[in-house]
């Protein structure tokens, strides 16, 4: 009888720890500290009805020198990320990296229930916050998620998956994005050797 009840605590507990994970990205309001060379700011993730569920969450970024603006992304229900990465984030919860120009690339995470989440990318400004560029939608993402990055930009491993085993379906899980001249460039493709360079 004693197995039975300790196997049922067992599995109670369990199922609150899958519950607790599964509720923990309907919070109606997080934020992920983030810190660059002379600078700190903070992005800020507010539902504005109260109930992220609406998928109705804003994004916004506010700076150590006082300046606060909203991100030009539609509303949606984002979520806090920790993928596989060499490089440290700049973030907390967030995948954010700095780039050679000064900038800030960060990638966000949105839910995109009933399918796979989805990420977006956002670059800014290092000095001032400014917001120079925004992919809405880089694609699904994959339960083995990877990031890999260097100075020239950032690898994401996604779940771009086609049909058959050839090298060019394989390829087209990776999506690789660069800033150029202030921009963000994004194509298909596994990461860029820059080895030497």
């Amino acid at each position: 009888m004693l197995p039975i009840l300790i196997l049922a605590l067992a599995t109670s507990a369990n199922a609150r720890d899958g519950q607790k994970e599964f509720f923990s990205r309907f919070v109606p309001q997080w934020q992920a500290i983030c810190q660059i060379p002379g600078h700190r700011f903070q992005l800020q993730f507010s539902s504005k009805g109260g109930d992220p569920t609406n998928d109705d969450m804003t994004a916004s970024v506010s700076w150590d020198n006082g300046s606060a603006s909203e991100l030009p992304i539609k509303p949606a229900l984002f979520v806090a990320d920790a993928p596989k990465v060499k490089e440290p984030s700049q973030c907390d919860h967030v995948s954010a990296f700095l780039q050679e120009t000064g900038n800030v690339l960060v990638v966000l995470r949105r839910d995109d229930r009933p399918s796979s989440d989805r990420y977006l990318a956002v670059l800014l400004d290092g000095n001032d916050g400014k917001v120079h560029d925004v992919l809405p939608d880089l694609g699904a993402i994959r339960d083995d998620s990877l990031i890999k990055v260097d100075k020239h930009g950032v690898s994401i491993h996604l779940g771009r998956t086609q049909a058959g085993n050839s090298d060019a379906n394989r390829s087209s899980e990776w999506v690789r994005i660069e800033e150029v001249q202030g921009r963000l460039s994004v194509r298909l493709g596994p990461p860029a050797d820059h080895s030497g360079k």
